[in-house]
Parts: C-alpha cells; structure tokens; sequence
C-alpha cells in the first residue's frame, strides 16, 4: 500500500509538470507569491521623473505602492492645478498594465495625479509622490504577470525635462 501510495504521489507530481505548457517557467507553482516584488524603475523619456512599483498578493488582492519622484518634476503642474480650477478637472493619470508572458493583458491599474500623496524626506523636503492601495486579484493572475507598462496622461510640457550633461564642453 505505501509503495502504491508514493508511486500514485509521484504521477501526480510528475502530471502536474507534464500538464504545463512546456514555456511554463513555473515560477509561481512551488515559490511563495506573497513578497513583494519591485518592478524596477522606469525613467520618463526625456523628462526628470522616474516612476517605481512594487507589488504584493495576500487574501485575493493585489496590493500596489507606485511613487513618482522627484517632486520638484511635477512642482509646476501641482502649481497649476491650485491656481486654475479647470486646469485641475483635467484627467491626468497614469495608467499600469500588468502583462503576461505572451503580452496578454491580466490587470491594469489607474492611478489619477490626484490621488498621489506627497512623501517629506528627513531633510523636511517633499521628495516623492507615491500611491498605496489593492485591488482585487486572482492569483493565477498574479502569478501570470511576467511584465509591466506605464503610460501616462500628463500635461508633459509642464513636466520638468531631463537635464543633459555636454562631454567636453
């Protein structure tokens, strides 16, 4: 009986890993989805921003923190949005989408400017803006995520730009 028993464990075992489509990476079969995981940085083209996520699962929901920093980047536009009143109904947003390995979309997230939350470093200054919040969410569908994309709706010109060092000059 306990050779029957661990001869019927390891087919099923070994099923599992035959069931699988052979691109599986397996990273979320036996790994523990709960830590969380940082996305990485993603520079704004041409622009002096750079956007950082970091997710977690637990109890079916996906839970983001997303910052945006420096501040200073974004000081002009927050100026704009106090002085004008329909410069600030304006839908500026960024917008995340959680990919599959094949590019297939398995989550996205919308996160208004609005919503950002200024972050005071320990020099008293505002450094960073970050949003904190969950969603709901599978966790084949966490597991699923392989890559992220960022788009953003923002009124770019006023966005401060990257400043380019001359060599040699």
């Amino acid at each position: 009986m306990k050779v029957f028993l661990t001869a019927l464990t390891c087919l099923t075992v070994l099923g599992l890993f035959l069931a699988k489509d052979r691109k599986e990476t397996f990273r979320g079969l036996f790994t523990d989805h709960r830590e969380v995981r940082d996305w990485g940085a993603l520079e704004m083209p041409e622009k002096d921003a750079s956007l950082q996520l970091q997710t977690r699962f637990r109890d079916g929901r996906l839970y983001y923190k997303f910052a945006v920093s420096p501040f200073e980047s974004f000081a002009e536009i927050f100026r704009k949005m106090r002085a004008d009143s329909e410069y600030r109904l304006l839908d500026q947003y960024f917008n995340i989408k959680f990919m599959d390995e094949y590019g297939f979309l398995v989550k996205q997230i919308r996160i208004r400017l609005n919503e950002l939350t200024d972050v005071v470093g320990k020099d008293g200054r505002r450094n960073m803006l970050m949003a904190t919040s969950s969603i709901e969410c599978r966790s084949g569908d966490y597991r699923a995520m392989a890559y992220h994309n960022i788009a953003w709706a923002l009124d770019s010109d006023l966005l401060a730009d990257r400043q380019v060092s001359r060599a040699g000059g």
